[in-house]
């Protein structure tokens, strides 16, 4: 029976940790690389293969990616969930480990993934914020998710070929098992969430996950240079109408 390998790069908590629980489930060998492995040993998965590299430099993502495909030989899938977390120099650091990071780990890996089946898959989280404005993120962030969306047209046009299928998911806000205890104790947010999304709720990240996990499995086989939108149906109302909506239910 063939392993699958999946590869998540900043995977130590919330949406990358729900992820690698749910790949580790399904029988993946799951590979984390992050600058830090996890402090608290109640984050820490079991059969989980994890690897320090800082992002900002180099060499040292080079040599835990060799050492990543000395221990698991092969990728099947590629996940990009990193982001930079430092206060300074926020629009340098957003663009180097948003943007930078990501293409030269794609170059660097892109000749080691399985090519005889149909799982081969890099995934990029990116966010809605790619196309609105947000003033609750710097705008290096909508900059550098906004980058993402076009690297990834670009490389499911060039790997296509070599057999490995490139998407995106742009998630709206979502809870993080790390933040639930503050929409909890936030329930004005809370509820106007649930007076503005369709599917009356905020997203979750089990929801995000589900659907990476779906875009690393074979039942996506065919699915290829698309960027997936997780919002509950919120974008299929126009802002003309929004207020309206909210509006009546909150009377």
């Amino acid at each position: 029976m063939q392993i699958t390998h999946s590869l998540i790069i900043g995977g130590t908590k919330g949406l990358g940790k729900v992820l690698a629980k749910q790949l580790i489930d399904e029988g993946h060998h799951v590979s984390i690389l992050a600058r830090k492995k996890p402090q608290d040993t109640k984050d820490i998965l079991q059969n989980a293969l994890y690897v320090e590299a800082d992002l900002l430099k180099e060499d040292t993502v080079f040599s835990a990616l060799e050492y990543v495909l000395q221990k698991r030989k092969i990728i099947n899938n590629l996940v990009f969930l990193q982001r930079y977390k430092e206060q300074d120099d926020r629009w340098n650091g957003d663009l180097e480990v948003g943007l930078n990071a990501t293409r030269k780990i794609i170059e660097y890996l892109k000749n080691h993934f399985v090519k005889t089946t149909p799982y081969s898959s890099i995934i990029m989280v990116s966010s809605i914020a790619s196309k609105f404005a947000n003033d609750s993120q710097p705008l290096s962030y909508s900059v550098t998710k906004a980058g993402l969306d076009l690297m990834m047209i670009y490389y499911a046009a060039q790997l296509g070929p070599k057999g490995i299928r490139v998407n995106s998911v742009s998630p709206i806000t979502f809870i993080k098992p790390e933040s639930q205890t503050y929409y909890e104790n936030n329930q004005k947010i809370n509820s106007l969430y649930q007076k503005m999304v369709p599917l009356g709720r905020m997203c979750n990240a089990t929801d995000v996950a589900n659907v990476v996990r779906f875009l690393c499995s074979e039942q996506s086989a065919f699915v290829s240079g698309q960027n997936i939108i997780i919002d509950g149906g919120l974008s299929t109302i126009s802002h003309e109408n929004l207020p309206k909506i909210l509006a009546e239910k909150i009377n």
